[in-house]
């Protein structure tokens, strides 16, 4: 089968498991029987694979950073909680020493963060 946009779309629709073939058929301006029969055909379960493999993928990086992000704050939270409460100087200095060293760089640095970035993560945590 040659592909139009039609398959192509209804492949997508169908590989993100949000929308029923009835919905997808509706959508794509074809009757349930044409899906049905779509399903069928080498060409367009060829297409519905490839998206479906595609969105595995983006779900799982998505997860990954997620729970990246969390852990990012768990650690801001931390070092909040060192530098506000430590039990001791030492440790307080190290904290301090850490968040400057490593968030006090220029913008203009590749990868750098500022100063400001590292307050708006904080009051993210603290509130």
């Amino acid at each position: 089968m040659d592909l139009k946009p039609h398959h192509r779309k209804a492949a997508r629709m169908l590989a993100s498991e949000r929308y029923t073939r009835k919905e997808v058929a509706e959508e794509c301006g074809v009757t349930l029987m044409s899906i049905s029969r779509w399903l069928k055909d080498l060409d367009f379960q060829e297409k519905l694979h490839f998206h479906r493999k595609k969105n595995a993928k983006d779900n799982s990086a998505t997860y990954i950073q997620g729970r990246i992000d969390g852990l990012i704050l768990q650690a801001i939270d931390s070092l909040d909680k060192v530098l506000r409460d430590g039990e001791s100087e030492t440790a307080m200095v190290r904290a301090a020493c850490y968040v400057l060293e490593r968030y006090h760089q220029p913008v203009s640095s590749e990868g750098a963060r500022s100063v400001d970035e590292l307050r708006s993560a904080l009051r993210v945590v603290s509130e």
